[in-house]
């Protein structure tokens, strides 16, 4: 589960530091700008994944802290 979102961060980065590279030469910059903010709106959406998953996390344990 854990492994899932960093990997695809990893990948992200990965095709982002590709796109940039590859656009910058061939396209315009704003084709390389529309790249660079769309991948960084797909990281974004797979960070805040992450967080909410590891809040919901620290709740269940919380709720069993107070449980006991």
């Amino acid at each position: 589960m854990y492994t899932k979102n960093f990997v695809k961060i990893i990948l992200l980065a990965i095709f982002a530091a590709l796109f940039s590279n590859f656009a910058s030469g061939i396209f315009s910059s704003s084709v390389h700008d529309t790249g660079f903010f769309i991948v960084y709106l797909a990281m974004s959406g797979v960070i805040l994944q992450s967080f909410f998953l590891m809040m919901s996390i620290a709740n269940e344990a919380l709720s069993e802290v107070f449980a006991f």
